[in-house]
């Protein structure tokens, strides 16, 4: 007889129960953390004291670089009614904002000689504007009754010391300017820390730092300046903002020296020399778009002239016009300026640029492609030391013309590759008088090659190997 399997028994497990205290703390933990996410969410309020409010209301937003960071909550009167408190909230992403150094002020409209300021809030409502300071967290401030005046000042400058007997006319504000140019601006007129002088510290653009060298000479323009003798009398008068508000000019000599760095000084004249205002050195200037120490390429308007004659055998004389490039070995441009076309009367084909008449011969210019490089032609100031590269690829650049207008920028997302040469985007308004142009790397100041109009709109045409 077998003997019966023996019947299973279930094995009992005792559950584990977690301890009662965990329940409050995870739900206190919980609370808190949606607590933080809900004060994130608001940013961070930060107070500013004001002497004036310029009719500033709850609800007037916070603005640093043109865009909202945050939202005026409330604006009281200040403890013992010396000021003005304004409670400002910060946006979550703009709690960088509330660091020492930061500066506030009210954004309203202003007119003065220096110019027209807060000119959107004749419309609209003011606002507080901010600028960043990079000290420690902090959440109370002293606002300024005024916009600071470097805040619209482009970095890279040169910050420069006037010393003169007397103030005189100076102002924060007063413009500086070069044959007649303004190239920067006074930014503050105080006694020496000796009382021994008045020192205007004065900002020169970073475009136009290199025109400042070490025999720079500085005076005072504004005013009234009656001058006369047997013959006669005459007034200067400057401009009207020079005129009320005074200001700086400056020369340099061709024989410039060297380069000058921040905090240099210069004494300030009264009146210039009259050598001063003859002085015409041949200075490369800048631009904020290169590389510091970059200059920008100076072409010449040229015209090109020949004769044809036409089926009836009558004489036509046509002619094209563009941008040449003087460089150290010849001129730079489009090949249709620098060489005469085929059917053109022999030695009736002529280049007219910088007050010269160049006679053209076919073989003489080197021509690749579109381009052409008419050798050993010495006009204007050559471009000795502007870089030449040729590019593998598009890149952003500065179409350079008209030395007298700013260039254009191109990014390289504009440049479509043709072969031997980009198209240039028929959204970027070229136009013949661009012709010519000389192309020029954003990132390292070279030059790259010339915009050529064509039937197909613009196209650069980089730099060939001569």
């Amino acid at each position: 007889m077998s003997t019966p399997d023996p019947v299973p028994e279930a094995a009992l497990r005792r559950r584990r129960r977690l301890p009662l205290w965990l329940v409050p703390l995870a739900g206190a933990l919980l609370a808190g953390a949606l607590v933080y996410q809900s004060l994130s969410q608001r940013g961070i309020p930060v107070s500013v004291e004001f002497a004036q409010g310029h009719g500033l209301k709850p609800g007037d937003s916070l603005r640093y670089r043109g865009i909202v960071v945050g939202k005026v909550e409330s604006v009281v009167l200040a403890e013992g009614l010396g000021g003005i408190d304004v409670q400002v909230r910060l946006m979550p992403e703009a709690t960088d904002l509330a660091r020492a150094g930061s500066r506030f002020w009210i954004v309203r409209p202003q007119l003065d000689l220096s110019g027209a300021t807060g000119l959107d809030t004749l419309l609209g409502a003011n606002y507080l504007a901010v600028l960043p300071g990079r000290g420690e967290p902090q959440y109370r401030f002293r606002g300024l009754e005024e916009p600071p005046l470097g805040e619209t000042l482009e970095p890279g400058g040169l910050e420069l010391v006037l010393q003169a007997p007397e103030r005189g006319g100076l102002r924060a504000g007063a413009g500086v300017t070069y044959r007649g140019v303004r190239v920067g601006t006074v930014l503050s007129v105080a006694l020496a820390s000796d009382a021994s002088a008045a020192e205007a510290r004065i900002y020169i653009q970073r475009a136009y730092a290199p025109l400042v060298r070490e025999r720079t000479r500085f005076w005072q323009t504004g005013g009234l300046r009656l001058s006369g003798g047997l013959t006669g009398f005459s007034l200067d008068v400057q401009s009207l903002p020079a005129l009320l508000g005074g200001g700086v000019s400056l020369a340099t000599p061709p024989q410039a020296g060297e380069a000058v760095r921040n905090g240099h000084r210069f004494p300030l004249q009264e009146t210039p020399q009259p050598e001063w205002l003859e002085w015409a050195p041949a200075l490369h200037l800048g631009h904020p778009s290169l590389p510091e120490g970059r200059s920008l390429p100076a072409p010449l308007w040229a015209v090109t002239t020949w004769a044809q004659k036409d089926l009836l055998l009558l004489t036509h004389r046509p002619q094209r016009q563009g941008w040449v490039l003087p460089l150290a070995d010849g001129l730079l441009g489009p090949a249709d300026l620098l060489a005469p076309p085929v059917k053109t009367v022999a030695g009736s084909a002529y280049l007219e640029v910088a007050g010269r008449r160049l006679p053209l011969q076919a073989e003489a210019a080197t021509m690749v492609s579109a381009v052409a490089l008419l050798p050993h032609v010495s006009v204007g100031q050559p471009a000795a030391k502007l870089p030449q590269r040729r590019a593998e690829a598009p890149e952003d650049t500065l179409v350079v013309g008209d030395p007298r207008s700013a260039p254009r920028f191109v990014s390289a997302a504009r440049y479509t590759p043709k072969g031997d040469h980009w198209e240039v985007d028929a959204a970027e308004p070229f136009g013949p008088e661009w012709h010519g142009a000389a192309v020029v790397a954003t990132r390292d100041g070279a030059l790259l090659g010339v915009l050529v109009m064509g039937d197909a709109g613009a196209e650069v045409y980089p730099l060939p190997k001569y």
